[in-house]
């Protein structure tokens, strides 16, 4: 587990002093795969080496398993970051080295004897679906190779945790989804808590269970990812969200509805978790004096569940569309009138 509590952090520079970090409080729980969303500059980065104290906070209390870190010296801080592996953007490789010898620095560092790390190399290579790069230069892998070899490395030591700082932002779409699927494995097959941080909303969908949204320094919304994304208070909450899920009436479709002088009211209804079994829309549209129109849907799958987001219209009397909100609300699924623009 670890424990983020009122963390404050300022960088000062030439240019002024810059607030990285303020009150931010966050827990992973151990199992967690754990994602921090949020545009360039807002304090991601600083967040996630804090866990493991390679940026020290200007004031609050950082814990893992239950452990202080924030009043450790270096030396003492050793053994904890041998349990905490990190699998950077950039990979951070030696290119003149071949794989095997990448993945074994950790394992030299801490004094393991050739043998073991042999073996352990041999092991993680086959894990990652690497074997046959044991003796290729860094230099001659692609770029999602690249990556799996700094995982294999973050591995190495048989760590409990495992940061990953964008660790997929400079990849394709196609690299991207073996890589999380690789992460999402670790998690599964080794238990291996995952920090995370990202502002590619594909990463928070496909694989995370947890979600924080930071913005200027502050986390402003944090919880499960289908509670988080299917009720978003924020508005920068709300702009990932439209980032893989439709869920405003299309401008072009706005303006039929408006033209049509039908009136009525239009609903966004989002089924989420065991609710995509509700009967809902089929059940309305059996109400007398309330017609139903599907102006648009989206299907998202999020981590081992899925979203569902219909834009509805319904037209009647006042009082047959009141019964139909009414029973819509007793469902459990999620409802919000919208106002055309």
């Amino acid at each position: 587990m670890i424990e983020f509590s009122h963390l404050n952090k300022t960088f000062v520079s030439r240019a002024g002093k810059v607030e990285a970090l303020k009150d931010v409080s966050l827990t992973v729980e151990n199992g967690d795969i754990y994602g921090v969303i949020g545009f360039s500059g807002a304090g991601k980065s600083t967040l996630i080496r804090m866990a493991n104290l390679l940026e020290r906070p200007d004031s609050g209390s950082i814990k893992v398993d239950g452990v202080e870190l924030t009043g450790q010296t270096e030396a003492q801080l050793i053994p904890v970051r041998r349990k905490i592996g990190m699998v950077f953007q950039q990979f951070n490789l030696l290119e003149s080295r071949t794989v095997a010898q990448n993945i074994e620095i950790p394992m030299k560092l801490a004094g393991i004897a050739s043998e073991q790390r042999a073996a352990r190399v041999k092991e993680l290579l086959q894990f990652v679906e690497l074997s046959d790069k044991a003796n290729t230069y860094v230099s001659r892998l692609s770029g999602g190779q690249k990556q799996r070899v700094g995982i294999a490395r973050a591995l190495a030591l048989s760590p409990s945790i495992l940061l990953c700082d964008e660790a997929t932002s400079a990849l394709d779409p196609q690299t991207t989804e073996s890589i999380l699927a690789l992460l999402k494995k670790i998690n599964r097959e080794l238990g291996v808590t995952i920090l995370l941080i990202t502002h590619q909303m594909q990463v928070v969908q496909r694989i995370c269970n947890k979600v924080a949204v930071m913005e200027n320094g502050r986390i402003v919304e944090q919880g499960t990812v289908l509670d988080v994304f299917g009720s978003p208070k924020q508005e920068i909450t709300r702009s990932f969200v439209r980032a893989i899920i439709q869920d405003e009436v299309p401008q072009s479709i706005q303006k039929i509805v408006k033209a049509d002088g039908k009136g009525g009211k239009i609903e966004k209804l989002k089924f989420v978790g065991n609710t995509v079994n509700e009967p809902v829309i089929a059940e309305i549209c059996q109400q007398s004096g309330v017609e139903v129109n599907i102006l648009c849907a989206s299907v998202q799958e999020m981590q081992d569940s899925v979203m569902c987001v219909f834009l509805l219209r319904l037209l009647g009397e006042e009082s047959a569309i009141a019964a139909a909100e009414a029973f819509i609300d007793k469902t459990g699924v999620l409802r919000e009138e919208v106002v055309l623009k």
